[in-house]
């Protein structure tokens, strides 16, 4: 009997998986859409936190923590960033020459 928990990676351009996502039957599409939107909440449990707690100890963390804005969603990050053309660092690195 074949393994059904043994995971395998499909590289494939994405019009070929929306077409074939929206090919689904109703339900299966759901319980797509509820795992997409569970995994874009960040309340997916078996995805673990990238986070270094103890940077948050560092003068850095605690500047930032001090400047940071509860009200700025990961969706707004995304935005922002989203038109820098080339290397994130170089943007930042440029911007913080021109102050």
């Amino acid at each position: 009997m074949a393994d059904t928990q043994k995971q395998v990676q499909v590289q494939l351009p994405l019009d070929a998986l929306i077409e074939t996502l929206c090919k689904l039957p109703p339900e299966d599409l759901a319980e797509v859409k509820r795992r997409i939107e569970e995994r874009m909440s960040g309340s997916n449990q078996d995805v673990h936190p990238l986070e270094d707690t103890e940077f948050w100890d560092t003068e850095l963390g605690r500047e930032m923590l001090a400047e940071a804005d509860s009200s700025v969603t990961r969706e707004d990050v995304w935005k922002a960033t989203s038109s820098i053309k080339g290397s994130l660092a170089a943007a930042v690195i440029a911007e913080r020459d021109e102050r």
